[in-house]
């Protein structure tokens, strides 16, 4: 009910804070803050996934698995975020796997996915009572066995509601009403995203990318579909999708890169494009520093990654930069960016001087993706290119060529600047022209004398 995102963490010592950035003082605000910490609970909860954070913004929950046969629980108020009291229920399930809040009904409902003594896994649920803070008996009305695989719980939003239960070799979507089964190519989930309603992306431990398509008549689910294999990426730790088919896939064991669905396939048959890559020195096992060049200056060889994300890293100290867009441009001999006026806080021309012609470029936006470069018209040569395609759907940033009408074209520029009044300065060897910024023609020109032409000693 707040309008806003706000950040809940809880630490190892089991004090927790929410967090919001205040847009008045640009700054990270604490709303409140606490601890959880009980001198009765000692023993924490054993699960392969660490402790369970969970939220339900609709009913203003959080609820939280840290100790085992325990689940703390904090209300919230729905109009301010603020917290109202803390609590903990019993939970009788001791092998807890994954769990999960289920979406559509009236009170906050919980999805528990557990194991039993004899390692048989089912799947249960509870609602949680705000009268007396207690668990009482959820929507689905028996407990479900599911296979013996099974470590994650998704849930499915309104209005079909439900859960889908991640196996090892399949795939269970469970409502109040009954269950459907997809198979699934035998792996490891170990996260998954959900890019809408329909669709849910999930990453294995060997970095396989496999997604589930929910089938509908728009009331209710009708089949459950699998697309065992997308492609293959760095073992995904996270996944989050970002808009227009874009995907960042966050890694702990390699580098973590952004990737691109596509509908059809690519030349090394996956439907995944590489976007860019993040590089990650961590985990490094082990590491030794040698001085190759014997300067004294010392490199560290590193050995990073896990698994197939296993690498050599060689790290020296230095500066890293990351070109944006590239364009390839001959015989340039002078290079000035100049803003659209004086209270612009960014530039949006650059001025590229030859040595018979001055050309301007300018930034502009278009649909597609990633930034975009159009090389200058030079001589008699007429060539277009791109650092990079776009992408369907978003908008990207093209540097392409203008005519500033107040500018000598067919003259090199030996000093271009921006002047107070909105205006732009041009020095030639031939004259010194002042433009409009708003409409980009000619207000005033001062030439010198016969034989005593403009040089390069400009200030």
């Amino acid at each position: 009910g707040h309008g806003q995102d706000h950040l809940f963490i809880c630490t190892e010592r089991y004090s927790f804070c929410v967090l919001m950035w205040d847009t008045d003082s640009q700054r990270i605000i604490t709303r409140y803050s606490g601890t959880i910490q009980d001198s009765n609970l000692h023993r924490q909860a054993d699960n392969d996934d660490g402790p369970i954070g969970l939220v339900d913004q609709v009913h203003g929950v959080i609820a939280l698995y840290l100790f085992e046969g325990v689940l703390k629980c904090l209300r919230l108020n729905k109009k301010d975020g603020k917290l109202i009291k803390t609590s903990q229920m019993r939970l009788d399930d001791c092998n807890v796997i994954a769990m999960c809040f289920l979406e559509g009904y009236a009170r906050p409902a919980l999805a528990v996915l557990y194991s039993d003594p004899q390692d048989l896994i089912f799947l249960k649920t509870y609602t949680l009572s705000t009268k007396d803070d207690s668990l009482e008996k959820g929507p689905f009305r028996e407990v479900v066995p599911v296979e013996g695989g099974a470590s994650k719980l998704i849930p499915v939003p309104h209005p079909f509601g439900g859960v889908l239960v991640i196996g090892s070799e399949s795939v269970s979507y469970i409502n109040a009403k009954g269950r459907l089964d997809a198979a699934m190519d035998s792996c490891k989930i170990e996260c998954w995203e959900m890019i809408d309603r329909e669709r849910y992306l999930l990453g294995d431990v060997d970095g396989n990318l496999v997604m589930i398509l929910l089938r509908h008549d728009s009331k209710q689910i009708k089949a459950v579909q699998i697309e065992n294999s997308l492609g293959k990426t760095v073992q995904a730790s996270t996944l989050t999708y970002l808009d227009n088919a874009y995907v960042f896939v966050g890694s702990v064991s390699g580098d973590s890169t952004l990737i691109r669905l596509t509908t059809t396939k690519n030349s090394d048959g996956n439907y995944i494009d590489l976007v860019e890559r993040f590089p990650n020195l961590g985990p490094i096992l082990d590491f030794v520093v040698v001085d190759l060049d014997r300067q004294g200056q010392g490199m560290m060889v590193c050995c990073s990654g896990v698994g197939k994300d296993g690498t050599l890293r060689a790290v020296r100290n230095g500066i890293g930069i990351t070109p944006d867009a590239t364009m390839e441009v001959l015989g340039m001999c002078g290079l000035w960016s100049l803003s659209e006026d004086t209270s612009s806080p960014y530039d949006h021309y650059l001025v590229l001087s030859f040595a018979a012609q001055t050309i301007v470029m300018a930034l502009t936006e278009q649909k597609g993706g990633s930034m975009e470069v159009e090389e200058p018209v030079i001589g008699e040569s007429d060539r277009k290119s791109s650092s990079s395609d776009g992408a369907e759907g978003g908008m990207m940033e093209v540097l392409e060529q203008v005519e500033v009408s107040g500018f000598d074209n067919v003259a090199t520029t030996i000093f271009a600047t921006n002047l107070i009044a909105d205006c732009l300065l041009q020095v030639t060897p031939f004259s010194c022209r002042v433009v409009s910024c708003k409409d980009l023609t000619l207000i005033s020109t001062w030439k010198p004398q016969p034989h005593n032409n403009n040089n390069n000693n400009t200030k």
